[in-house]
């Protein structure tokens, strides 16, 4: 199995465009706040969620 890593940096109200990720993802917030948007899943994920500095959070993606 391989672990890889990334730091993405966005600026005030920059955008990534939709993403979809077809592996577990962690993510974790270093600094503001990220907005992401859920098109589907249970009640809790779908639909806005926002994750402050210091909070992280898992995409299944395509994992079950």
């Amino acid at each position: 199995m391989f672990v890889t890593g990334a730091t993405v940096e966005l600026t005030p109200g920059g955008q990534t465009g939709r993403q979809e990720f077809r592996v577990p993802t962690y993510i974790y917030v270093i600094e503001g706040i990220l907005v992401s948007e859920y098109e589907a899943g249970p009640i809790g994920i779908k639909g806005t969620q926002y994750h402050a500095a210091g909070q992280s959070f898992m995409d299944n993606g395509g994992a079950g």
